[in-house]
């Protein structure tokens, strides 16, 4: 009877020590994953809409496409292309009753990366920029005067301010953010209409993770479930019912 009593304390041993070693092994590869998606390098594309903010009778919107990568997890790096919305100036040439105008620039952007979690993300982007205003002439009937174009010598823009975003899945995010944004400018006119504060509304795509997603979705999975293993969220206890072959407990 003692020897009995003695395999089944063995046997309840045994399987604490499996199932102990089991959730230390996958704990270290959890470990692992985690940080090789986290620190890797990432290449993002971003599309975004800028406009003016607090400035009584100034209303300058912006378009924006930022192309770069985030590497190290802290850093981003990338460059940058805008275009406005086309604006009305005033002619002070006879011929011209007024001019349809726009800012059109490119340049250079970094990001300081301070939380970039599954779901959510924060940075502290800053741009320099060369820009120049492209100004097409009007008639009184509001026909282009081709001859009378003309373009405004270059200048530099400098921006900088803060963004959050949602991460609405493992590729696409939703950004939204506040800034400042300074011209370089010998024009008092450009000065007054681009020296402005303003925020911004964005749409942020990760092309690498998104090639993952469709070619290297094992990769994925798993990453997931490292993530996902000690979480009590919704979106957690819903992929672990959808996997639950992923899970020894």
């Amino acid at each position: 009877m003692k020897w009995w009593l003695l395999f089944i304390a063995m046997g309840y041993a045994s399987l604490g020590w499996s199932q102990n070693y089991t959730s230390e092994r996958d704990s270290i590869e959890d470990a692992e994953i985690l940080h090789y998606f986290k620190y890797r390098t990432k290449l993002q594309f971003r599309i975004g809409h800028e406009r003016t903010l607090l400035n009584t009778g100034v209303n300058v919107k912006l378009n924006t496409f930022r192309l770069g990568l985030q590497f190290k997890y802290r850093y981003k790096f990338g460059v940058i292309a805008f275009v406005s919305k086309r604006y009305n100036t005033v002619s002070q040439v006879p011929e011209v009753n007024y001019y349809k105008s726009a800012i059109v620039g490119f340049g250079i952007y970094g990001e300081y990366v301070f939380i970039d979690t599954y779901r959510f993300y924060l940075g502290a982007p800053v741009s320099f920029s060369s820009a120049r205003v492209k100004s097409l002439a009007q008639d009184n009937s509001d026909n282009p005067l081709q001859q009378f174009d003309k373009f405004s010598d270059r200048f530099n823009v400098f921006s900088m301010g803060v963004t959050g975003g949602y991460n609405i899945n493992y590729w696409l995010t939703l950004s939204a953010g506040l800034g400042y944004r300074y011209t370089y400018s010998t024009q008092q006119g450009e000065r007054n209409r681009f020296n402005t504060p303003f925020y911004s509304l964005g749409l942020k795509w990760r092309f690498g993770q998104f090639v993952e997603t469709i070619f290297q979705h094992k990769k994925v999975v798993r990453m997931k479930q490292a993530y996902f293993r000690n979480k009590d969220t919704w979106r957690a206890n819903t992929f672990r019912k959808r996997h639950r072959e992923l899970y020894h407990d």
